[in-house]
């Protein structure tokens, strides 16, 4: 910046000039001064305005760079929403197929609430029906027990059937007619209800099997007359024959009879 300067001023000539001129003279001087103070007073104005203009280029560069920079972060930011809104638009399709999602789901909340008070009940009823079979169970444990005991003592009855039954083979006469009356007393050919429709000629076969499974040899016999047929059973007992009416167990004792050896002689 140029600095410009006041002119020295010219000496003044030694004349004996008029005073006129001294009055113009002194003016003259006085607005060179006023001019020169002036200057000198722009020249700081214009120097303060000078640095004034500087700094602001300083600050309008300064601002410049900011705002080149605020330029740098409005179009990141502008990336940034671009981005954002991408992911607004997924996340909205995202929550669109999650309400759907939930849709679907509370429907099949609904069904398996239905599914599950459905196999409460089931659960009820099966619960119910399995106290009942266990009740049938513990029942039929009784009853099956009840039959293993029931078998075990058939087991052990047709065991001693078995080696009774074996008598039959080879049977006996009575040793004693006590033996004799007490036998026919717990023998049931003429009282049981069974039996009731027979015939003595039935009843006196009925006896001689029941006396041979009991191991005694009682023999049925049959006779006719002119105008009758009858039926009666004869042993041996004690030595002596006896006949028995079949249809009231009395007996009629006879003559003495020498009683065969036991077991019989057969072959």
């Amino acid at each position: 910046m140029i600095d410009y300067q006041a002119a020295p001023m010219p000496p003044a000539k030694k004349t004996g000039g008029s005073p006129l001129m001294l009055i113009i003279s002194g003016v003259l001087a006085v607005a060179l001064i006023a001019v020169g103070v002036l200057y000198v007073m722009e020249m700081g104005k214009l120097k303060k305005a000078n640095d004034n203009i500087s700094s602001l280029e300083t600050n309008v560069t300064s601002l410049e760079g900011q705002l080149a920079t605020e330029k740098a972060s409005v179009a990141s930011l502008q990336t940034q929403l671009a981005t954002e809104k991408a992911n607004v638009a997924t996340l909205q399709t995202q929550l669109n197929t999650a309400k759907s999602d939930l849709t679907a789901s509370q429907a099949k909340v609904t069904s398996l609430t239905a599914d599950l008070a459905a196999a409460n009940a089931s659960v009820t009823n099966l619960t119910a029906s399995l106290a009942t079979a266990n009740a049938k169970v513990t029942s039929t444990q009784t009853s099956l027990d009840k039959a293993n005991a029931d078998l075990a003592t058939a087991v052990a009855t047709n065991a001693s059937q078995t080696t009774e039954l074996k008598k039959v083979k080879d049977p006996r006469f009575f040793d004693t007619l006590a033996e004799l009356t007490a036998w026919l007393a717990k023998d049931d050919t003429n009282t049981n209800p069974v039996y009731a429709s027979y015939n003595a000629v039935t009843k006196a076969y009925i006896l001689q099997i029941k006396a041979l499974r009991d191991g005694y040899l009682i023999g049925a016999y049959g006779g006719w007359a002119a105008s009758s047929v009858y039926y009666d059973n004869t042993t041996l007992a004690g030595g002596v024959l006896v006949e028995i009416d079949v249809l009231t167990d009395l007996t009629v004792v006879g003559p003495a009879w020498t009683v065969p050896s036991h077991p019989l002689p057969i072959p």
